[in-house]
C-alpha cells in the first residue's frame, strides 16, 4: 500500500515527467517532450539494464 503523501508528491513533483502535466497537456513543448520520452524510453531502459548487468558482473 502506498503512502498518500508520497503518491501526492510523486504526481506533482517536477522530477516526474508526467506528474502535474495535465494543466499543460496541449502546450507544444509538452507534446514534443512527451513524444520524445515515448520514442526513446525503450532504448533508455535497455541501456539502463545493460549498465546494471555490467555492474553486477564486476562485483
Amino acid at each position: 500500500m502506498a503512502y498518500p503523501a508520497l503518491v501526492s508528491w510523486a504526481k506533482e513533483t517536477r522530477l516526474n515527467p508526467f506528474g502535474g502535466i495535465g494543466h499543460y497537456r496541449d502546450a507544444p513543448d509538452v507534446v514534443d517532450a512527451r513524444e520524445r520520452i515515448k520514442r526513446f524510453a525503450t532504448g533508455a531502459v535497455g541501456n539502463l539494464a545493460q549498465l546494471v548487468r555490467s555492474n553486477i558482473a564486476r562485483t
